[in-house]
């Protein structure tokens, strides 16, 4: 199952219109459509009200879920260092909350053509001129500005991997909402929604490539599958140490990676340390990934 998540109906209706998704009762005040192996939820502004879904949809489907996406409009930060335009899409790869002080970095491993760029959750919609915005800015690099997305990522990484979980943006303004209609916002999704289908498309096969290696033997031997079991690692680390191996057999630079990092995890006896030899190698792939691109 496919399941995105969006703040407001104008973002999720040209997606409801496309596919022909059916409103579902029993969901609470939250509007929820379905269609085949597609679940669309639209929340509500604000990173709680986000959260309160996201935790609903996985308490109920953690185990169908194969890709969560949040989708929907942002802001675009005046004079972007990216060239970002309004209504160009974007994928969001560091994740911050003014009030917070965990950063979160969905990981893209694989292949695209979207600009990655650093989202800034807030409150309250920052203005083009605000001292606020200035002193965010101060405390990291910021490229784009909405007020769910943070909340969507930390409620569902206590379920899924962050491997199957994206944020993918449209800035509708530069930091002015008021200029911001239904209307608009709807138009904004609908003219580049072909590309978001594509996306998930591109994404499902990524990711069933890898479960149908898996089930054929391609993937593991015995020495990932007893490692794999070993006892040291977490449900969380296991899904990201899979993953890993996935991707670690696409390319020799990869390949290499993989097996120089395997190779510190058999002298391993603490899972602390079988946590930061896991990191070390996700991000050794994240950088073979970026090379690629």
């Amino acid at each position: 199952m496919i399941c995105i998540i969006c703040a407001l109906y104008p973002e999720a209706r040209p997606i409801v219109k496309s596919l022909g998704l059916k409103e579902q009762k029993g969901w609470g005040k939250s509007r929820v459509f379905e269609g085949e192996e597609l679940l669309l939820a639209v929340s509500g502004p604000g990173a709680l009200n986000a959260s309160i879904l996201t935790t609903k949809i996985c308490e109920r489907f953690s185990n169908e879920i194969e890709l969560f996406l949040n989708l929907g409009i942002c802001g675009l930060i005046p004079g972007n260092q990216k060239g970002i335009s309004l209504g160009e899409q974007v994928l969001v790869t560091t994740l911050i909350h003014e009030h917070e002080k965990e950063v979160y970095h969905p990981e893209v491993l694989f292949e695209h053509r979207l600009k990655e760029v650093s989202l800034l959750t807030v409150s309250a919609p920052l203005s083009s001129d605000g001292i606020k915005r200035s002193e965010l800015m101060r405390r990291q690099p910021i490229d784009i500005v909405d007020m769910e997305a943070y909340g969507f990522f930390r409620a569902a990484q206590g379920y899924l991997p962050p491997s199957r979980l994206h944020i993918i943006k449209v800035p509708s303004d530069e930091l002015e909402p008021l200029k911001v209609d239904r209307a608009m916002v709807s138009t904004l999704i609908d003219e580049v929604l072909e590309d978001i289908l594509e996306f998930i498309e591109h994404i499902k096969g990524v990711l069933s490539k890898g479960s149908k290696n898996a089930r054929h033997g391609n993937l593991l031997n015995g020495e990932f599958e007893a490692l794999l079991n070993c006892g040291l690692l977490t449900d969380t680390m296991r899904h990201q140490l899979l993953e890993a191996i996935n991707y670690g057999r696409t390319n020799e630079r990869a390949r290499s990676i993989l097996r120089r990092h395997l190779k510190e995890f058999w002298s391993v006896k603490e899972r602390r340390k079988a946590k930061t030899i896991l990191w070390e190698l996700r991000r050794g792939l994240q950088e073979v990934a970026l090379e690629l691109k």
